[in-house]
């Protein structure tokens, strides 16, 4: 089921859209969306491809029973929201990363996320605090695919 609904978006890049509404109802300032290219050893490439916000952030408890819980949303009863369907941030699985990876903090709490697929995910307490979120998402591409996905991405 959870992979149908990751396949539901069926343009990859939707997780674009749905992380800037994500970080719109928790109240940003400033959102900034960017992709980078990285070099590997041995010639490999990855995209990483990132949005980060200095909205509201999330503690423990609303990663734990909001955003790792699928149909359920913090702000289903909030008009004012734009989501509300707890579904959205399975869109950063859409593109097929080998890792995505979510940077929050709230409450005096920092947390990172690392979901290597959409089934298994470790959660990491961290010592130091930051504003809002960041997520990246990590995938493998060769510099040409690198070359079509910024593309898209702008578009």
């Amino acid at each position: 089921m959870v992979l149908d609904l990751v396949n539901q978006f069926s343009d990859t890049l939707a997780f674009y859209r749905e992380l800037i509404q994500n970080s719109i109802d928790a109240g940003s300032n400033r959102i900034d969306v960017s992709l980078e290219y990285v070099l590997e050893p041995g010639g490999q490439g990855k995209a990483v491809m990132r949005v980060e916000d200095d909205g509201s952030g999330m503690d423990e408890d609303i990663i734990d029973n909001f955003l790792l819980v699928l149909f359920k949303s913090s702000k289903e009863n909030d008009l004012t929201k734009i989501g509300k369907f707890g579904v959205g941030f399975l869109s950063v699985f859409a593109p097929k990363p080998f890792l995505v990876r979510v940077y929050t903090s709230k409450n005096m709490e920092s947390w990172r996320l690392d979901f290597p697929n959409y089934r298994s995910y470790n959660k990491y307490k961290m010592p130091n605090l930051r504003d809002g979120s960041l997520v990246e998402v990590h995938k493998k591409v060769t510099p040409q695919e690198y070359a079509e996905l910024s593309e898209r991405s702008l578009a």
